[in-house]
């Protein structure tokens, strides 16, 4: 009896943690003001109306959805009392709703403990009976959300058509789930092996004994993956998904224990209904999983995120009768994308011969070609045609099949051979070292497998589309036999925390590039996503982020069906344009082509304003002086006339020779060093050697953080990726007058910014011919002159500004 009563209060844990994840204020409801809450033991007896129906009776816990309705869960401490627990349950409810003023509503029986895992049953109250929660024709595996029961209560059903999905909770299992593999010594390499095989062992109905010894668990359960891989006519992966007890005889049962665990929490996510639901649910997981495990690059997977393989499906439309094509497909992202937009727009008969004819993708490493196969199979696409391979060996041809057309995979090039494929989605390795085969060279592959007309996407590097050298002549070459039809830059934090800058580029094949065709240049630097805690994710409404791979999904669409379709351009967005083939460098991006905004002198007003206060606020963190900041002058600058000025007119730029930090670190630490940071007004050490540059000039960062601006106080080094900006000495200007200036220039020159990255460094070539747009006096005979009595207005109102003109003052004593 006292083991029982032990592993009962080891269940207590489990339901209040469990409940707390799913959304339920974990507050005894007797204590808190909130509508919500949980009673755990006898608390509820707190309830006059519920004690009152179950006198000194009660269930281990009552969770209040309402003032009126209450969710019952009773526990048992062996699995195999779990009728015994939604028994008992059921039974508590039934004295509960003998009262005229509340009402159980849903219940839940537990059966098992920390060692067994637990056995988890739900009913809901319809028409007077308690019958079963079902989702996909499943009976749900976990306790009950605060979403789900406000829809089968709102509904009067005990049928969900769709689970909701609840991202921070798959995140948080998934991380969970890697946390109990690591403690089971899984390896890190075997912990996607290892998921997989526990996903695949659960589809059918039953699951496994997880009461047996450790290798009788194994076995059932690496027989239930073989059985299924069969069923799906994988046989051949078994070896790969397979898996096996440690060598260490004393690591079996923390191995097992790990495995039961892991199964604990799918049952939690309900896992077997989402296998069984036409939504992506079990994907959406599968891939969390894969992606925020922390150890995926262990094994060299970078996956693609799911909202860009989606949206590269829809805008080059895949369609049953498309031969699709990833010759470096990974863990299957763009097959699966492809495969569920296609299945929206199609009958049963024609997905059910596009998976078994039409998908078609390689993947050179065998542990990764198995999660590809299983991420399908979660699809109901078992049929496809992925291998292990290096793609670059592999070639395909056109075959007729019952009519129509599909292809096979052949050891050569033959003269014989007739490229089938019409679409290809593909990410490439993105190659890191020298030695490494080069993007492009797997774009060119994949070309070479495309019918003439053929469309491919592939997402790359931003450098490919603008280094010089073999990738200039790449880029020469595509254009020479092929059609560019778009290039879209990607948020610099797409692939977050790995950062690359990337653009995903659309090719027409075996059409040379007319040299009047537009190509649509899109910069979706937003995509919706936001950084939290190390992930990138979708804010919860009502908080929102801009889409623009939404926002202009359907207008790309229509732009690649018919390159003759008029989309408007918008400055720093959006622009169709044709290739500039005078420009020496070829460079193939957005950033090149795109118009600029011109700013209102209101706008510009408020980015100086902008760069003042950030200015202000390293100056008081390095003085011991206490400063009172009081807003100056006007709130809005007055409109003026602008002229543009190239930045040469107006300041001189320079560069010179400066030591590497680490060949000058010293004790002293007193002459600042400027590099590409864009912290602490671009300061990054300080050292004892010689300044190369006077104070009161501007330091413009032309690698790194490129556009970066700052005023510097100090006479300094700047390092050499960093360029200078003095006022021309000829410039017809007061010398009180040039701290103005210079604070206008550098704002602006930061407005330029956004077409330069790591990507596409920023040189003193491009920098001395920035546009610089100026106030203007108009003077008779249709003159003009600068306006800096109006530059110092603009700048002086800014808030901050007083900080920044005592210490010029003070630098000046």
């Amino acid at each position: 009896m006292p083991r029982v009563r032990t592993t009962e209060v080891d269940a207590y844990v489990f339901i209040k943690e469990d409940l707390k994840n799913l959304g339920w204020n974990p507050k005894n409801p007797a204590r808190s003001k909130e509508a919500q809450g949980i009673y755990t033991q006898g608390e509820c007896l707190d309830e006059p109306r519920i004690a009152e129906q179950l006198g000194q009776t009660k269930p281990e816990n009552i969770v209040k959805i309402s003032e009126t309705e209450f969710y019952v869960i009773e526990v048992k401490a062996n699995r195999n009392q779990i009728d015994l627990s939604i028994e008992e349950a059921q039974d508590y409810a039934t004295k509960i709703n003998k009262s005229k003023h509340i009402a159980v509503k849903i219940i839940s029986g537990i059966a098992g403990n920390d060692s067994d895992g637990y056995i988890v049953r739900s009913k809901v109250l319809m028409n007077g009976k308690f019958k079963p929660i079902i989702s996909n024709g499943k009976e749900l595996t976990s306790l009950i959300s605060p979403s789900i029961v406000k829809h089968l209560l709102d509904n009067k059903t005990n049928i969900i058509e769709e689970l909701p999905i609840d991202e921070k909770y798959f995140f948080q299992t998934a991380e969970k789930i890697n946390v109990i593999l690591h403690n089971g010594a899984i390896p890190a390499t075997d912990r996607g092996k290892v998921m997989s095989a526990l996903l695949l062992s659960l589809v059918d109905d039953t699951q496994p004994n997880v009461n047996a010894k450790p290798r009788v668990l194994i076995q059932e359960i690496n027989a239930r993956v073989n059985s299924v891989l069969t069923r799906e006519g994988k046989p051949e992966f078994y070896d790969y998904i397979k898996i096996s007890l440690p060598t260490t005889e004393t690591n079996h049962v923390k191995f097992k224990n790990a495995l039961v665990k892991t199964i604990q929490e799918l049952n939690n996510l309900n896992i077997r209904s989402a296998m069984n639901s036409g939504t992506d649910i079990l994907g959406n997981f599968y891939e969390v999983f894969l992606k925020y495990g922390n150890w995926a690059k262990e094994i060299g997977i970078v996956l693609t995120p799911r909202h860009i393989t989606a949206f590269a499906a829809e805008i080059l439309n895949v369609n049953h009768k498309d031969i699709l094509f990833d010759p470096t497909c990974g863990t299957a992202g763009f097959l699966v994308s492809a495969f569920d937009y296609a299945k929206k727009h199609s009958t049963a008969g024609q997905i059910s011969h596009f998976k078994e004819n039409n998908i078609f993708g390689v993947e050179q490493e065998a542990s990764v070609v198995a999660l590809a196969i299983v991420n399908m199979i979660f699809r109901g696409d078992g049929k496809n045609n992925i291998k292990e391979a290096n793609c670059l060996h592999e070639w395909l041809n056109l075959k007729r099949k019952d009519n129509t057309n599909t292809a096979e995979y052949v050891q050569e090039n033959s003269p014989n051979r007739i490229p089938p494929v019409t679409k290809v989605l593909m990410n490439p390795p993105f190659a890191l070292k020298e030695e490494v085969d080069k993007e492009y060279k797997f774009v060119n592959h994949a070309i070479d497998q495309m019918q003439r007309g053929g469309l491919l996407f592939a997402i790359l590097p931003t450098s490919e589309m603008l280094a010089r050298g073999q990738y200039k002549e790449w880029r020469k070459d595509l254009l020479t036999k092929h059609t560019l039809i778009s290039v879209i830059t990607f948020p610099p934090d797409l692939f977050y925390p790995i950062g690359v800058n990337s653009c995903g580029i659309i090719v027409k094949k075996g059409i040379q590039h007319p040299k009047v065709q537009n190509v649509l240049w899109l910069r979706a630097i937003q995509d919706g996503f936001v950084k939290r805690k190390g992930k990138r994710l979708k804010p919860k409404p009502p908080l929102t982020e801009r889409d623009i791979l939404t926002e202009y999904k359907e207008q790309i669409k229509r732009f690649v069906k018919d390159q003759n379709f008029q989309i408007n351009d918008v400055p720093e967005l959006c622009k169709l344009s044709p290739i500039d083939f005078k420009d020496s460098s070829l460079e193939l991006v957005p950033e090149v082509y795109l118009d600029e905004k011109t700013p209102s002198i209101s706008e510009i007003r408020n980015g100086v304003d902008e760069l003042v206060r950030m200015t202000a606020g390293y100056l008081m963190t390095i003085s011991e002086e206490e400063f009172t900041i009081n807003k100056n002058g006007k709130e809005i600058v007055k409109n003026r006339n602008t002229a543009s000025y190239d930045l040469i007119e107006l300041c001189n730029v320079e560069r010179k020779y400066a030591p590497y930090m680490n060949e000058i670190l010293s004790d002293q630490k007193t002459t600042p060093y400027v590099t590409t940071t864009e912290n602490s007004n671009g300061i990054s050490i300080r050292c004892d050697s010689e300044s190369n540059f006077s104070k009161d000039t501007v330091t413009v960062s032309l690698d790194g953080t490129c556009g970066t601006t700052f005023y510097q106080f100090e006479d300094y080094i700047a390092g050499e990726k960093t360029a200078v900006l003095e006022v021309k000495p000829d410039l017809d200007i007061d010398e009180k007058l040039k701290p103005y200036l210079l604070f206008y220039i550098a704002h602006l020159i930061r407005r330029k910014a956004w077409r330069y990255h790591y990507g596409r460094k920023l040189s003193e070539e491009r920098l001395k011919k920035f546009a610089i747009p100026m106030p203007i006096l108009r003077e008779g005979g249709g003159g003009k002159k600068i306006d800096f009595s109006g530059i110092k207005e603009i700048v002086e109102n800014c808030y901050g500004w007083q900080i920044i003109e005592k210490h010029l003052q003070k630098k000046d004593e």
